[in-house]
Order: structure tokens, then sequence, then C-alpha cells
């Protein structure tokens, strides 16, 4: 290829991406034309949109009845009038984002691993309730959200979003508490709620032998769920965006 050919080709292409900004500047799926701040301090955090997936329809279960949390694991927890709930960092690691409501309140629970940033919000913007997602983009480390109505990307820890429609408008903060498993129980008793994990919309238990190696996945009734074993070079050719889970 000669000079001049290979000229006229970045020179085509500079001027195409001029020319088509919204293409050139956009990042797992999002607008980032109208950024409010420096696109290339946009980064991708591995997962596809979606890859780390919100509670949407949030489910709850009595504090007696839950998981047996030890007395030391860390809750974000949230009271809404004489309605405490539990949000157990073991969850959010693996979700960052509940879309919860209380008392037609509705609040946003969201939770940054890699910051350690738990923070809550009022989803009203503009008198327009926003529900969220995780875009798998950060900013500064930090979680980039994304609202389901216009898919603008919201920075948690400003609260702000960045690009998008709604870019430049925040979100009102809400008050939340982080406290240990026992010192939350003791504080509310028997009255509180705590969030389940859920796959699918389902309550799953593994049950593992390491005589095979392999486990089982079951619903709440006890019934076998489909399952794959397969060395993990194989699975994850296919499923990259697959998360780890480790049990403690």
């Amino acid at each position: 290829m000669s000079l001049f050919v290979r000229y006229f080709t970045v020179l085509f292409g500079l001027l195409w991406m001029a020319a088509h900004p919204a293409l050139a500047q956009e990042k797992n799926g999002f607008d980032l034309s109208n950024a409010v701040i420096p696109v290339a301090e946009i980064l991708s955090g591995g997962p596809p949109r979606d890859g780390i997936p919100s509670i949407d329809e949030p489910k709850f279960e009595p504090a007696s009845a839950s998981l047996p949390w030890k007395k030391g694991d860390l809750m974000m927890t949230y009271d809404q009038g004489q309605n405490h709930y539990a949000f157990p960092i073991g969850i959010l690691n693996w979700h960052e984002i509940v879309n919860h409501e209380s008392g037609g309140e509705p609040v946003l629970i969201s939770f940054c691993p890699l910051c350690g940033t738990g923070m809550a919000f009022d989803p009203q913007v503009d008198d327009r309730q926003l529900t969220f997602g995780v875009s798998g983009l950060l900013y500064n480390s930090d979680l980039l959200m994304y609202d389901h109505q216009t898919e603008s990307l919201w920075s948690q820890i400003e609260g702000r979003a960045i690009a998008g429609p709604l870019a430049g408008k925040e979100l009102e903060a809400v008050a939340v508490r982080h406290e240990l498993w026992q010192n939350w129980r003791e504080r509310v008793g028997d009255d509180g709620r705590v969030l389940e994990d859920r796959i699918g919309g389902k309550s799953v238990t593994v049950h593992y032998d390491p005589e095979v190696p392999s486990a089982e996945l079951r619903d709440e009734s006890g019934e076998l769920l489909p399952g794959t074993r397969a060395f993990w070079f194989a699975w994850y050719t296919f499923h990259p965006e697959t998360l780890v889970f480790k049990a403690k």
C-alpha cells in the first residue's frame, strides 16, 4: 500500500468519525457523544451491559428464616417507616443494583464491589420514576449505572448522569446504614426482612459432592435444575461472561 493510499485511508477515517460522533463515541451500546466527563476515562469493567444482572423484582424473607448469615456479615440496611430491610453485601457483590419499592416509595439500592460504596437514591427524576441496570462500564473505578427508560449513564458516587438524554441530572441520596448482621438483628428484632438471592427468579440451593466432584442445583421444592459439568476452558470458550461464585 502506497504512502498516499495510507494517508488517504487514515484521513477518510478521521473525517468519517468526525461526521458520525455518536458512532465514534459509543461503549457497550451507550451513546457517549454528549458525555460531561472525558470519554477516555469511561472504561470497560469486563462484563457486557446487564452481564451483572440487577435485581428488578426483589424478594424478601423474614430475618428469622433467612440464610445462616454470620454475625459479622455486612449488611446495607434501609428503614422505611416501620419496614426494615437488609441487603447483604454478599448478595450485592453479584448484582450491584436492586430496584426496590416499599410502601409505594421506590428506592434504588446500589453497591460497587470495586470501591466498596453502598449508596441509595430516590430514582425519580423530573416526576418520572426510573429503574436501573449495570452498564458494565466504570468511571474512576466506580460503577456506572444506566436507567432503562432513557439509557443515560449515571455515576454511582456522584449520583449524576454523565451521558445520554439526562446528562447533568442528579439523583437525591437516600439514607441507609451499614451494619453487621448481629447488630441489625438486635436493632430490628424479627420485624426485619432480608433480600433473597435468586437466579432467574428462583431461590436455589447448590449441593456439592467433593468425591465426584460435581454439584447439583435444586429449587425451593427440591427439584433438580438443568446443569452442565465441564472443564473450565471449554465452558469459558463459549461463555466468557460467566461469573464465578465461591463458597465461603
